[in-house]
């Protein structure tokens, strides 16, 4: 009996010097695993990540200009060129006259605004839920021009590595963001995939991701989607001209 118990007992001890040598060895595991993947991303894995700058001036110009002409939406009318000459209009009117002008002029244009439903609201957003945030409505751009979308987030579950796809059909996807295309892949192009193990950063590039309309097409509608995992979010994007007022004077 003595020698069961004995027998026993020694097993007992052996068996928890077993279990207690293997959990150190995987925590030992664990910690190499750890410290192997943050080398691998010295710049993205820490939660208190500091986030990338935006690409300067110069090469956002060199990606969104179009013969010269700056895309993003900027007013850039300039009246009298070289070779031509301006006029202005208020010259045709009297000093007299000119304040009842304006002020026809100017209901008018409120009139007009009310007829066509100008302003535009601004884009109706959706609040991050499983797991996008994105707009749901009202984004425009002219046709051969480039926006920021507005709206863009993640929210969702915890994962090693966040992938997150943009596809286009109508026209071209891009960040501001100037970072490596290890993070960022297919700029320029219809598909734009993001890869990064902090959602912090994630975020930051959706904040700056930019739509160009490629195609010289009026009334048309595009619509972007959102991938990831087995989640996909989809919006549109409307390509259109804004109205142009049309006044008419009919005098005092």
């Amino acid at each position: 009996m003595t020698s069961t118990c004995s027998r026993f007992l020694w097993l007992l001890k052996i068996s928890v010097f077993i279990l207690g040598l293997g959990l150190v060895l995987l925590i030992v595991r664990s910690v190499y695993l750890q410290e192997k993947f943050s080398s691998l991303n010295p710049s993205y894995s820490g939660l208190d990540v500091q986030m990338p700058k935006l690409l300067p001036e110069k090469h956002l110009r060199q990606l969104f200009t179009y013969d010269g002409v700056w895309l993003f939406p900027k007013n850039q009318c300039e009246c009298g060129t070289i070779n031509q000459q301006s006029h202005n209009l208020e010259d045709a009117y009297s000093q007299r006259s000119l304040p009842a002008v304006n002020a026809r002029r100017q209901a008018q244009f409120e009139h007009f605004q009310r007829r066509e439903g100008l302003p535009r609201p601004p884009p109706l957003l959706a609040e991050p839920n499983l797991p996008f945030g994105y707009p749901i409505h009202g984004v425009e751009v002219m046709p051969l021009h480039t926006i920021l979308i507005p709206g863009l987030r993640f929210e969702g579950p915890d994962a090693p590595i966040y992938q997150v796809n943009l596809t286009a059909s109508l026209g071209t996807l891009n960040t501001l963001v100037d970072i490596s295309d290890r993070v960022v892949q297919g700029r320029g192009k219809k598909q734009l995939t993001i890869s990064t193990s902090n959602q912090k950063l994630l975020n930051f590039i959706l904040q700056h991701v930019a739509y160009t309309s490629t195609v010289y097409q009026h009334n048309r509608v595009d619509i972007v989607r959102l991938k990831f995992n087995s989640s996909v979010a989809k919006f549109p994007v409307t390509i259109r001209y804004p109205v142009m007022p049309k006044l008419y004077d009919h005098g005092p």
